[in-house]
């Protein structure tokens, strides 16, 4: 798949593989915004990862020579850090410091090897819509990453909500559910989610107070979320009737609104509860 010169460097006519990755196929636009928007000097490559509540995952990068092993050679196991559990409720983290198994090690050793890439900080933006991921890389090893991750998170916000915006119409067509989400169609919001200025709710509805208000925001009834949860309509009534009175407000539509807005759904992933 890659031919390597004398001096171990990789060498790899993109354009033979423009059908096998958006990345590839778009690099020359990507480059052009890592010029415009001022992507920082001390870092020299980034990736984009948009998990969206349907638990369809949509990712983009200028990794351009590893996105080819990445998807032909099963390399995406080695994505250690897109658990959940791992970066849930996190501004950032540290990839390194997650233990890997043994098939991500051998991964990793590749990518410092072969491909000259290590990684630096992930940064975390969640909103009610989806989870991104963005992770930084250099081409050697970085110390006091932590350090770097404040020098450079206002750059790489502004960076990435200038990219998100030109890039909006390809992201469309690339990723069909994001023509109805906020996050790729209201800039403002947008911005509030990567600068984490996102306002939200203080209030603290219980497991099945979300659950049953995130099902009828799916078009449920009470008689086919009572089924779906095992529970009575009577009790669906009640927990709903709950969360109103915790939400200020009189109707169902107005608390599901309340939590879309106040993020207070961003644990809920569809597929859990039934919803394909």
């Amino acid at each position: 798949m890659h031919s390597i010169n004398e001096k171990g460097e990789i060498c790899v006519d993109l354009s033979d593989f423009e059908e096998l990755s958006d990345s590839i196929r778009l690099r020359h636009k990507i480059d052009q915004l890592m010029e415009k928007y001022q992507f920082p000097k001390e870092l020299s490559n980034f990736s984009i990862t948009f998990m969206l509540r349907t638990g369809r995952r949509y990712y983009i990068s200028n990794l351009y020579y590893w996105a080819i092993p990445y998807r032909t050679e099963g390399y995406s196991r080695g994505d250690i850090d897109h658990a959940f559990n791992v970066y849930d409720g996190r501004e950032y983290f540290i990839p390194e410091q997650i233990k890997p198994d043994a098939t991500q090690i051998d991964i990793l050793e590749v990518m410092q090897k072969r491909y000259n890439l290590y990684t630096v900080f992930a940064m975390v933006r969640q909103c009610y819509e989806c989870d991104i991921i963005i992770e930084t890389y250099n081409n050697t090893p970085v110390q006091n990453k932590t350090e770097f991750y404040f020098k450079h998170r206002t750059a790489m916000e502004r960076f990435i909500s200038g990219f998100i915006q030109d890039m909006e119409t390809d992201l469309k067509g690339m990723i069909p559910e994001s023509e109805f989400l906020n996050f790729f169609n209201n800039h403002e919001f947008r911005n509030q989610v990567l600068t984490g200025e996102l306002g939200s709710t203080n209030v603290i509805l219980t497991s099945r107070e979300l659950d049953c208000l995130f099902l009828m925001a799916h078009c449920e009834n009470t008689q086919t979320v009572a089924n779906k949860l095992f529970l009575s309509v009577d009790t669906v009534n009640s927990h709903l009737k709950s969360a109103r009175k915790k939400l200020n407000c009189k109707t169902t539509l107005q608390a599901v609104a309340i939590a879309f807005k106040s993020d207070l759904f961003r644990h809920k992933i569809s597929p859990n509860l039934g919803i394909q």
